[in-house]
């Protein structure tokens, strides 16, 4: 894991963490009165000092998530090299770091990360990103 990756996800968590109680501790832990209350929250009405926790809580979960994916593209920009001498070596002519083909979970979900080689003719191949 990337570093950016970790402070993304320590960011979000955070963050949504203080959101959750500033609404859960206002009242809101009924489905149906949840934007009831975000909304007197934000509008004031339950003092400044929640407002501003309130506030600070949906920055940090935007800002970590941001920052998660950053360090998601990092990671995989530190294994694009590793891929394009591995798709090279092999024979083809182009890499690609994404998701694999290959599903899990019934198809529900990407098996791995894959680096996919590709030939002028469209024949491809792939491996797993983390194996090279």
């Amino acid at each position: 894991m990337h570093p950016i990756m970790a402070v993304g996800i320590a960011l979000a968590f955070i963050g949504f963490g203080l959101f959750a109680g500033v609404l859960f501790g206002t009242g809101g832990a009924s489905k149906s009165k949840q934007f009831q209350v975000i909304g007197e929250v934000l509008g004031g009405r339950h003092g400044p000092g929640r407002k501003r926790a309130m506030l600070l809580g949906l920055v940090m979960t935007v800002l970590g998530t941001c920052t998660t994916f950053a360090g998601v593209t990092a990671h995989d920009a530190r294994r694009a090299p590793r891929c394009q001498a591995y798709c090279l070596q092999q024979g083809y002519t182009r890499s690609e770091i994404g998701p694999s083909d290959a599903t899990a979970d019934g198809g529900r979900r990407v098996a791995f990360v894959a680096c996919t080689c590709t030939r002028a003719d469209g024949a491809r191949t792939q491996t797993r990103a983390d194996d090279l």
